[in-house]
């Protein structure tokens, strides 16, 4: 425990006893008059790299910091002696015989002297504390950086930057290969100079992937290694040829640790980390700090390439299903045409069809015309990917639009009833009428097809000032909340459908539509209760001639 009031000091009658305390105290402890150093213990001396307290005695405390803080201790000092009230505990930079700083605390009071009053000062080092510190900030913010991509390539190169200059003067990232070896994939110097010698070893020389020492070694046994100070026999035990050795020679290598990338359990890259001479070699400790950090980028490079494994499958699937929706609109145009000649013969005079030849019919129709509206959607869905989706915008008169729809789709139904709440009036809107009734039609079936027990689906059309307004409400299922908020993304199905056939690409389709109307989309649902779709679109407002 740190003391940080000399009263207990004081309170020592036996001057014995005091000084064996002073002595022996792992605390250090300076006494000083008027800043002039007076004594000072064993601990003090060691904490600041001195043998003798006839080394510091006489000086000033102001010798005793780093130069950056020495005019703050002046001003202390002397504010303590105008009798100004100054904190007695506070942070600060020393500096030790040899020039390097270090941060202590010191709690700083009064004490009486045979020959007067005196300031005694105890001082902590907190240079461990601070370590720690800074490290536990190093690995939350790189987590933030290597957390900021999902391209396995960028993230490669994030690792680089963020360990030099912080950890290390430079660093290599080598990544296992399929058969067993080894690719470099990134190096990076402080010193843009002696990048060129990085790269010309990345470039020329790869270790064989049996090496005894670094990177291939971590790489093939998952085990860290620590080269505290790099001899020149070791680099002539690594190095390929006389070549490579003057290369490693001139990048100053002086203290290295190697750790492995791993993920999942699976060493999959190593990390090597070098210091040069003008810093000080590393540690265990700093060994154990940078495998965690090689724990974090493997995490981070597996998620990339997860992600970059999941956009190669999108892609191929994307490809796939759109070269099925090519093959599938020949004989999807044959089916359709031979329904309608269908239709158009038993609408004959001549011809009296059966019930059940006009429900077949009816239905052969009907699912021609569903087929070609998802063999559209296939390849819509594709043309939004490519950013090909465009629509022609002309006037039109939304209400007549709906009215035919709404007709349409009655004349084929059985236990669903579509009621059209349509205005008298036109209501006129810029856009695709093919569009429009694409999108207009993918709503009404959806109402149908998610209400398997029948009932009525209404299609309202409302104008205000400004919009025009159509509603389809069905009576059907309904959507659960905690589907609502992706229902309009590709591939998205509610968990209660399953049993209900789709791709999940119509309502994806449907928002983009409307979206290149200038108009919205959007759903009111509960599960049980039916769905409310309401798509918004701008009113038409004819130029005005001059």
């Amino acid at each position: 425990m740190m003391l940080t009031t000399p009263d207990v000091v004081t309170a020592l009658s036996d001057e014995a006893q005091l000084n064996t305390i002073f002595a022996r105290s792992p605390v250090g402890i300076c006494i000083a008059r008027n800043t002039i150093i007076l004594n000072a213990n064993a601990a003090l001396l060691a904490m600041f790299g001195y043998e003798d307290v006839a080394q510091i005695r006489g000086r000033s405390l102001v010798d005793l910091v780093a130069p950056s803080a020495r005019a703050a201790l002046t001003e202390r000092a002397q504010r303590r002696e105008r009798g100004e009230i100054v904190p007695n505990v506070y942070e600060i930079i020393g500096m030790r015989q040899n020039g390097s700083t270090f941060p202590y605390i010191v709690a700083v009071d009064t004490i009486q002297l045979a020959d007067g009053i005196a300031s005694v000062a105890f001082c902590t080092d907190i240079s461990d504390r601070k370590r720690a510190e800074d490290r536990l900030r190093f690995l939350a913010e790189s987590s933030i950086v290597l957390a900021s991509s999902l391209n396995y390539h960028e993230t490669i190169r994030n690792v680089t930057t963020i360990i030099v200059p912080s950890l290390a003067d430079w660093c290599t990232v080598d990544m296992r290969t399929p058969d067993g070896g080894s690719e470099r994939v990134a190096v990076f110097h402080a010193d843009p100079l002696k990048q060129h010698v990085l790269e010309r070893i990345r470039t020329n020389y790869t270790l064989p992937p049996n090496a005894a020492m670094g990177y291939p070694a971590v790489i093939r046994t998952g085990r860290s290694i620590l080269v505290p100070l790099v001899t020149l026999s070791e680099l002539r035990q690594v190095a390929l040829d006389q070549e490579h050795l003057e290369l490693l020679v001139s990048l100053g290598v002086y203290s290295m640790v190697f750790v492995p990338i791993s993920a999942r359990g699976v060493t999959i890259g190593a990390l090597t980390l070098g210091l040069s001479e003008l810093r000080a070699s590393y540690t265990s400790e700093d060994l154990a700090f940078a495998e965690e950090l090689g724990r974090r980028v493997g995490q981070a490079v597996d998620n990339g390439r997860l992600y970059q494994e999941a956009q190669d499958a999108i892609a191929l699937r994307d490809q796939f299903l759109m070269l099925a929706a090519h093959e599938l609109r020949t004989p999807i145009t044959s089916l359709m045409g031979y329904a309608q000649w269908l239709v158009r013969q038993q609408q004959a005079a001549e011809y009296m069809p059966t019930e059940r030849e006009r429900r077949a019919t009816e239905t052969i129709a009907f699912q021609a015309e569903r087929l070609k509206l998802l063999v559209n959607t296939l390849l819509d869905v594709s043309r939004v990917e490519q950013g090909r989706l465009m629509v022609e915008r002309t006037p039109l008169d939304l209400c007549a639009l709906l009215r035919r729809m709404v007709d349409d789709v009655q004349t084929i139904l059985h236990i669903h009833t579509v009621v059209g709440d349509l205005p008298a009036n036109p209501v006129i809107v810029l856009g695709d009428v093919l569009r429009l009734e694409q999108v207009l039609q993918n709503l009404m079936q959806n109402a149908i097809k998610y209400s398997p027990r029948g009932g009525e689906v209404r299609v309202r059309l409302e104008a205000t000032s400004t919009h025009a307004r159509v509603a389809v409400t069905d009576q059907g299922i309904g959507i659960p909340e905690v589907a609502q908020e992706r229902l309009f993304t590709r591939f998205f199905r509610a968990p209660n459908v399953a049993d209900i056939g789709g791709l999940g690409l119509g309502l994806q389709l449907a928002k983009e539509l409307i979206e290149l109307h200038d108009g919205t989309i959007e759903v009111v649902s509960s599960e049980g209760q039916g769905s409310t779709f309401t798509v918004r679109l701008p009113l038409y407002s004819p130029p005005i001639e001059e």
